[in-house]
């Protein structure tokens, strides 16, 4: 039997800050090819865990837990950012809340290997998708591909577009 609780959705409208940019407005968004870098979104871990924490603070929850990996180089994904983010929450809210990363320092093939068994089919890595169903040409999708096959998992994920490297290994 699970003690997890029902799923709550948060909702942090940001049009009003990044409307222009292409992860609101689906253009641009960067190719299979691009520098990892370009995934940037100005202060994305800042603004979901200022709402979160808040969230917490109200039910009384401890701990956030986030997913940036080896690869993710932006200032808000760093651990003296979560050290200090969790010192502001302590000084503003008034509860300490633990703040885990625990998948720092990994890289998306090692990710997959330790999820191999798990429904994967179920997670969105894209940064194009259509509901469930990840473009195949973002860099993120690059990442999620090229991760399956470092880690020599079968990939579950429907893409819209396959990339020639999936297509050449078969």
């Amino acid at each position: 039997m699970s003690n997890s609780e029902p799923l709550t959705i948060l909702k942090l409208p940001m049009g009003d800050i990044s409307g222009d940019h292409w992860s609101m407005t689906g253009r641009n968004v960067p190719g299979y090819n691009a520098a990892l870098s370009s995934n940037y979104i100005l202060g994305r871990n800042l603004s979901l865990l200022a709402k979160t924490a808040i969230f917490c603070a109200r039910e009384r929850i401890g701990e956030i837990a986030l997913a940036p990996l080896e690869s993710n180089p932006f200032p808000d994904a760093r651990p003296e950012f979560f050290r200090a983010f969790a010192r502001a929450v302590e000084l503003g809210v008034g509860i300490k809340i633990k703040l885990s990363a625990p998948f720092a320092g990994l890289t998306k093939a090692e990710v997959v290997q330790r999820g191999a068994g798990l429904p994967l089919e179920l997670t969105v890595s894209c940064a194009r998708p259509n509901g469930n169903i990840h473009c195949g040409a973002c860099t993120k999708c690059a990442e999620r591909i090229e991760g399956f096959l470092a880690a020599g998992v079968e990939d579950p994920t429907v893409y819209l577009r396959k990339s020639r490297r999936q297509i050449l290994s078969g």
